[in-house]
């Protein structure tokens, strides 16, 4: 299966820009069988996003459009056109929260990752929170925030989308965090750059 895949994206790469594959790659591809696929291909590949990061994207389109135009308005490359390094992130068997928004360049970015969290200060809210978890307990947005932080990292935007609430709420549930002294805030992407570490 996994070298009909790469058989593809190689004859559609030779005629094209960037390859589109089914949605079924997504589906049952694992992180470590993308990392196959992106080993035989040329590094500087491009693919399309998933049809669910499309339907994100989208998504984002209409409730922060200066965020998706920091992504996506460079009308030299269509939207949704990314590195093939990131399949791995992008399969439905991986941790990950989907294509990583963390490089704006127009507007403050709001990814976390482990690395962010203050170890002293983070303990607390994440001791609690897997508590309440544990006991069926429903948990303060802060708190699904810090666990979602600690197990995988995830930007505002993706938070927001995954449990059905507004990118406002998602920033404030933030800023507890970050006033807390739980969470370090980087807004800029060369300082959050330093903490990137995206591995299978």
């Amino acid at each position: 299966m996994i070298q009909n895949i790469i058989d593809f994206a190689k004859s559609k790469l030779n005629n094209n820009d960037w390859v589109i594959f089914e949605e079924n790659v997504f589906e049952t591809l694992t992180p470590q069988q993308a990392l196959e696929v992106i080993r035989s291909l040329d590094p500087n590949s491009m693919m399309m996003l998933s049809e669910r990061e499309i339907e994100f994207f989208e998504w984002i389109k209409q409730v922060d459009y200066p965020v998706w135009e920091d992504l996506w308005g460079d009308e030299s490359i269509p939207p949704y056109v990314v590195s093939l390094s990131f399949l791995p992130l992008l399969v439905y068997q991986s941790n990950s929260n989907g294509f990583p928004i963390c490089d704006l360049l127009q507007n403050d970015n709001y990814y976390f990752n482990i690395a962010m969290m203050n170890a002293d200060h983070s303990r607390e809210v994440l001791e609690s929170a897997r508590s309440r978890f544990e006991n069926n307990q429903k948990l303060d947005l802060h708190q699904l925030l810090a666990l979602e932080i600690a197990f995988s990292g995830i930007d505002i935007w993706h938070f927001a989308y995954k449990y059905g609430i507004d990118v406002d709420a998602a920033k404030l549930a933030a800023d507890i965090l970050i006033k807390d002294k739980a969470l370090n805030h980087f807004k800029k992407y060369d300082d959050i750059a330093n903490y990137l570490d995206f591995h299978f």
